[in-house]
C-alpha cells in the first residue's frame, strides 16, 4: 500500500514547487510502488504540514490507468520520521553516486591525471648571446707618426720629415646594436693619453738644427660597422679625431730656441676584431689611422737672447696606432 499527501494525484505533478518522492518506511515493497504508478510527495519547506490527511493509491488495473484515492487517517509521528529518513537517505545516495562519478572522471582520464601530477622544475633557458648594449673599457698600445715640416717664407722648397713613436693608453665608451641578424652597428668615443715623440737633425744652408715633436693626447668619436659570428666580431670604424702636439726648434750656433703647440682636428679610420670571452667581458685588438692634415704654427722663443717669433711654419701630421683593449658590456 502506498501513501501520498493530499494535493498529489497519480500521473500529475503535486501542488507546489518542491517535491520529493518516496514511500513511508517499508509499508510496501518497491514492486508495489511500481505497480501503483503514483508518487508520494513530501513537500518539505513548501508549507504543507505533516498532519495533512493521506490518500491511498490503489494499483492500476492496466498500464496508464489511475485509480481513485481513498482518504486515510493522519500519519503518526513514527511514520513521518520514517518517511523523512527514507527521503534523506535517497538524497545521500545520489550525492555519493555523483561523487563517485566525478572521481572516476578525474582519476580515469590519463590527460587530467597528468595535468594534476606534480611537475618537476623547468630547465632554465640558455640566453642567446648578443652584442646589443652599451659598454665601457680601457686600452693600451703604441703609436708612430710622420711629421713633415716646411717653412716657405724662410727656406722655400725645403722640407724636413721626422718620425715619432711612443706609448698611449686610455679608455672608451660606446653602444652597439645587433641586427639582420649578424650585423652590428655602433658608436664609440675614445680618449688616450700619449707619449708619442721624436726628433730629427737637419742641416740647411750650412746651419744644423734639431726639430722635435710630441703628441700628448688623441681623441676620437667614431661610428662602427661589424659582422659577428657567435662571440666574435670583426668591425671597421671611422669618424672625427683630435690631437694635441708640442714642437721645439733648437739651433745651437746662434743660439736659437723656439717652441709651439697646437690642437688639431682631423679624421680617423680603422678596424679590429673583438672576442666576448666571458659573461659581459670582451677583449679587442684594433688599428687606427689618423690624418690631421697640415697646420701652420708660429714658433716663439729667443734668438741670441732676443725674443723672436717665427710664423708660417707648416707641419703635416699622420699618426698610426695599434692597441689592445678590454670592454665591460652592460
Amino acid at each position: 500500500m502506498a501513501f501520498a499527501i493530499v494535493g498529489s494525484a497519480c500521473g500529475s505533478p503535486a501542488v507546489g514547487t518542491h517535491e520529493l518522492v518516496s514511500n513511508l518506511a517499508g509499508h510496501h515493497s518497491r514492486a508495489n510502488r511500481k505497480a501503483c504508478g503514483c508518487a508520494v510527495s513530501c513537500c518539505i519547506g513548501a508549507g504543507v504540514p505533516p498532519t495533512v490527511g493521506l490518500q491511498r493509491c490503489h494499483p492500476p488495473a492496466t498500464l496508464g490507468e489511475n485509480r481513485p484515492m481513498e482518504l486515510l487517517p493522519p500519519p503518526t509521528v513514527v511514520s513521518v520520521l520514517l518517511f523523512y529518513c527514507e527521503a534523506k537517505g535517497a538524497w545521500m545516495k545520489k550525492a555519493l553516486l555523483a561523487s563517485a562519478a566525478l572521481g572516476t572522471l578525474f582519476i580515469g582520464s590519463p590527460s587530467l591525471a597528468a595535468d594534476l601530477a606534480v611537475r618537476g622544475p623547468w630547465a632554465a633557458a640558455i640566453p642567446v648571446f648578443t652584442w646589443s648594449g652599451c659598454y665601457v673599457g680601457t686600452h693600451v698600445g703604441g703609436g708612430w707618426a710622420d711629421e713633415t715640416i716646411t717653412a716657405p717664407a724662410i727656406v722655400p722648397g725645403v722640407s724636413v720629415t721626422g718620425h715619432t713613436s711612443g706609448v698611449l693608453g686610455g679608455g672608451q665608451v660606446g653602444c652597439n646594436l645587433q641586427f639582420a641578424p649578424n650585423w652590428v652597428i655602433g658608436i664609440e668615443g675614445e680618449g688616450s693619453a700619449a707619449d708619442i715623440k721624436g726628433d730629427t737633425n737637419q742641416t740647411i744652408l750650412g746651419i744644423t738644427g734639431t726639430a722635435s715633436a710630441k703628441t700628448d693626447w688623441i681623441a676620437s668619436a667614431t661610428a662602427r660597422l661589424g659582422y659577428t659570428w657567435d662571440r666574435w666580431l670583426i668591425y671597421g670604424k671611422g669618424g672625427a679625431a683630435w690631437a694635441h702636439n708640442k714642437y721645439t726648434l733648437s739651433i745651437p750656433v746662434f743660439p736659437e730656441h723656439e717652441t709651439a703647440s697646437d690642437t688639431r682636428t682631423g679624421w680617423t679610420a680603422g678596424g679590429g676584431v673583438e672576442w666576448a670571452f666571458w659573461s659581459n667581458w670582451s677583449m679587442k685588438a684594433e688599428y687606427n689611422y689618423y690624418d690631421f692634415g697640415t697646420s701652420s704654427v708660429t714658433l716663439v722663443g729667443t734668438f741670441a737672447g732676443v725674443p723672436i717669433e717665427v710664423p708660417g711654419i707648416e707641419i703635416r701630421q699622420r699618426i698610426s696606432v695599434g692597441k689592445f683593449g678590454v670592454n665591460y658590456r652592460f
